[in-house]
Order: structure tokens, then C-alpha cells, then sequence
């Protein structure tokens, strides 16, 4: 199917994915419905239909904002490289991940279970980092999602906090504790 419009298209192509694996559905009029006649399954349809809608939501506006005024960005990538050479594994930066949405990883280490670092610059970026959480889980793919934030302030203290619920660590940037955090996951 060929649509023009980008903002239509990674809609129906999130619709589409998202469809295959929840029964929460994108509906032609824009409302996330999931229908059922079984009563036991109401409560779980109604929680398929907010992650929908949190999905959706972080998916339409996780896109524009990835600049930052500091240079944490930068201390991030020279430390993450540090790091993966230190224990010898292979990384990469500003990685299209294998999922719906056109996400991007800032950085990729291939530890036997890959490690996802997102630099948690705003609360609309760990949302992001959320979304390919949950997304990963879902399809059942192997990755642990690790935001990482130069401060709690810069996301949102509430933000912060809920975070750790939707991936796999959230946490405040510090080079010291990213390195034996990192080396964690090869043992």
C-alpha cells in the first residue's frame, strides 16, 4: 500500500504491527478499540488499549526532539565506547531498530543480550525508550532497554521514577556505575 503523507504512513505501519500482536486496534475513525464477549478478558483489554495509546502516543511524538544543550550526548558516546572496548564487545551508535515506528537506538552493545542504551534527554525520549521496551517484549525479541538520563530533572522526576517500570534500568548518568552496570550482563 503506497501512502504519501509520512505521518499517515508509520501510522497505518504501527497500526499494522501493532495489530499483529495485540487485540487493541487503530480504528478508522482514530480510537483505539479492543473488543471481546468474553467478561474475562475485559480488564486485560482495557490495559492493551492504554499501551496502545501510549505507544502511539510516544510513537507521534518521540520524532522532532532529540537535540540537547549540553554536551551529555557526547559524554554518553565516549563513554559507551570506552566501555565496550574495554570488555572487548561490539557497539554501535544511532541504530534503526528491528521494530515498528522507525526507532533509533543511540547506542547498540552486543552483549549476549544486546544492550539498547537511549539517552533519556527529555521526557519525550525516555517515553521512546519505553515504547521500545514494551515493543521488543511484545514480539519476544532479545534486548534490555537502558535509558540513561543526565539528570533526573532533565526527564522529569515522575517521569524518572515510572520509568524503571518500562525498561529494563533507568538510570542517572554516571561513568563509573555504567561501566560495572555493563559489565553485569556479561556474567
Amino acid at each position: 500500500m503506497a501512502i504519501a503523507n509520512p505521518c499517515a504512513r508509520w501510522k497505518y505501519y504501527w497500526a499494522q504491527e501493532h495489530a499483529r500482536l495485540s487485540p487493541a486496534r487503530l480504528c478508522e475513525d482514530e480510537i483505539i478499540r479492543a473488543t471481546t464477549t468474553d467478561e474475562r478478558f475485559l480488564a486485560p483489554y482495557v490495559f492493551r488499549v492504554a499501551e496502545a495509546a501510549q505507544q502511539l502516543y510516544a510513537v507521534a511524538t518521540s520524532r522532532p526532539e532529540r537535540q540537547s544543550n549540553s554536551d551529555f550526548r557526547e559524554r554518553l558516546t565516549r563513554i559507551i565506547a570506552e566501555i565496550a572496548g574495554e570488555f572487548g564487545l561490539a557497539h554501535r551508535s544511532e541504530v534503526e531498530l528491528p521494530i515498528s515506528g522507525g526507532l533509533i537506538a543511540d547506542h547498540v552493545i552486543e552483549t549476549p543480550t544486546p544492550s539498547i542504551i537511549i539517552a533519556a534527554t527529555s521526557a519525550k525520549r525516555l517515553l521512546e525508550g519505553e515504547l521500545i521496551h514494551m515493543q521488543y517484549r511484545a514480539m519476544h525479541m532479545p534486548g534490555h532497554v537502558l535509558a540513561i538520563a543526565e539528570n533526573q530533572q532533565a526527564v522529569g522526576k515522575t517521569e524518572f521514577e515510572r520509568a524503571n517500570y518500562y525498561t529494563w534500568k533507568t538510570v542517572v548518568f554516571d561513568a563509573r556505575n555504567l561501566r560495572s552496570l555493563i559489565g553485569s550482563v556479561l556474567h
